[in-house]
């Protein structure tokens, strides 16, 4: 094969100007990718506006449940309007849906139709919130009427959970036989949850090994060298605490040393000056002797 190229003039205009695009305002082109998360932000707000304006579980991403009352009157005042929500609510949550409902879409199907004719409206932002206080409310009276309150750690030590019953019973109440054979249970379902918990931590730590291993190496291999240190450290340390120790010795020592050199000093001088004495007068003696006996005697001062 052949690499064959064509090179190709520009064609220009007429007058033989070339043709440029002018700058002005309207040359700019935004890009798409930030049209696309504008209109995403747009519609992910207008998204939760609409559903703080409908149920909680809408709101909380939670699925729905049945109908909090059983008195006939109430159920049937609140039958219509439980449907219509829990139809809106699926309508706009489908994920709230079971996979297998989701998939064949029956709920879709079935409540389609319903949503289309329901005339919903719009909801003013107020009433959630007063229906929030509203709920609040009225679990304080139930929870004041049925002296319901707050469980504390007493109560869960007074319940003991009996095997061959299959259900819970007062610690009070239960034999003997039942406490120890809910004791096991206990220790199994403990050691249980240990081993699999012991087995996750096992995947846990070789993964982490895996990913981490050259930095453990590395921080064993600086941590040896920080060991080093330290000790090299410490043994100059010891060094110089101890000329330092010696030093202040010989400081200390210093002007006893002169005193006593001192003292030899003069003793020794004074010696010398009577060793002189005794040497000229040994001198005189010496040289009284040697001379002839005519001859006088030298005065000292002379």
């Amino acid at each position: 094969p052949k690499n064959d190229f064509e090179i190709v003039v520009p064609q220009e205009d007429d007058e033989g100007n070339e043709v440029e695009m002018e700058d002005d305002a309207h040359t700019f082109i935004e890009d798409q990718a930030d049209v696309d998360q504008l209109t995403e932000e747009e519609f992910r707000k207008a998204r939760e506006a609409e559903f703080r304006l409908r149920s909680q579980s809408c709101a909380s991403s939670l699925e729905l449940g049945p109908s909090l009352t059983d008195l006939q009157r109430a159920r049937s005042l609140s039958r219509e309007k439980w449907r219509l929500c829990s139809t809106m609510t699926v309508w706009k949550r489908p994920r709230l849906l079971k996979w297998d409902d989701l998939r064949k879409g029956k709920s879709l199907k079935r409540n389609g139709s319903f949503i289309m004719k329901a005339d919903i409206g719009d909801i003013c932002p107020s009433i959630p919130i007063k229906a929030i206080d509203l709920l609040a409310a009225e679990m304080e009276v139930v929870k004041r009427g049925m002296a319901h309150g707050d469980i504390s750690l007493e109560a869960y030590t007074q319940v003991l959970y009996l095997p061959s019953q299959a259900r819970y019973n007062r610690a009070t109440l239960a034999s003997k036989k039942d406490r120890i054979e809910s004791h096991e249970k206990r220790l199994e379902q403990n050691r249980a949850h240990m081993c699999k918990e012991a087995k996750r931590a096992g995947k846990i730590e070789k993964k982490l090994k895996i990913l981490t291993g050259g930095y453990q190496s590395r921080a064993q291999a600086q941590i040896k060298q920080i060991h080093d240190l330290e000790d090299q450290i410490e043994q100059s340390r010891l060094e110089m605490s101890t000329f330092e120790f010696l030093k202040n010795q010989e400081t200390d020592a210093i002007p006893q040393r002169l005193l006593s050199i001192q003292e030899d000093v003069d003793r020794q001088m004074k010696r010398e000056k009577e060793l002189q004495e005794l040497f000229y007068k040994l001198s005189l003696e010496l040289e009284e002797l040697k001379s002839p006996p005519y001859l006088s005697r030298p005065s000292p001062n002379d």
